[in-house]
């Protein structure tokens, strides 16, 4: 998996916001889910922690493309803003950004995988795991997952 040395997070922004986390210090993964200020508090202490530890982070999030659909369903900000706070809070302590797309999380990452890792959870709405899903995405792309636990 991950070098012990480093910590991963992946939100899924909205107004419930999903949360994920792995890495330092002993492998673990953890996820939750909550209202997005919620989880920012909870994002912003992470990246306060890795930075005092000197910790190499990356910060993973769902991406959001705003449409002339989108525009139309709702005028709910929670999405972009939750990306614009996790993309400040990295990059002003020198960490990595990434986002993805919710269509390739949701592509790779199926309930079987995250369930076979053990990082599937029932949940209201499912934003723990849509997290989890980019975490384990990001993990396969860059090489910090074995990918034969994942055979299916």
């Amino acid at each position: 998996m991950t070098s012990m040395s480093e910590l991963l997070v992946a939100i899924d922004p909205g107004d419930v916001t999903g949360y994920a986390q792995y890495g330092w210090p002993d492998e673990e993964f953890a996820s939750m889910q909550g209202p997005w200020q919620e989880m920012m508090r909870k994002l912003h202490q992470a990246v306060a922690w890795a930075h005092e530890w000197r910790l190499p982070m990356t910060v993973i999030c769902e991406s959001y493309i705003v449409t002339a659909a989108t525009a139309k369903k709702s005028q709910n900000l929670s999405a972009p803003e939750g990306i614009g706070v996790a993309r400040y809070l990295a990059t002003s302590h020198g960490f990595e950004f990434v986002l993805q797309t919710p269509a390739d999380a949701k592509r790779f990452s199926t309930d079987e995988r995250l369930h076979r890792l053990g990082w599937r959870f029932p949940s209201k709405g499912g934003h723990r795991n849509d997290a989890a899903r980019h975490l384990l995405l990001f993990m396969s792309r860059t090489g910090r997952l074995d990918l034969h636990r994942l055979v299916i």
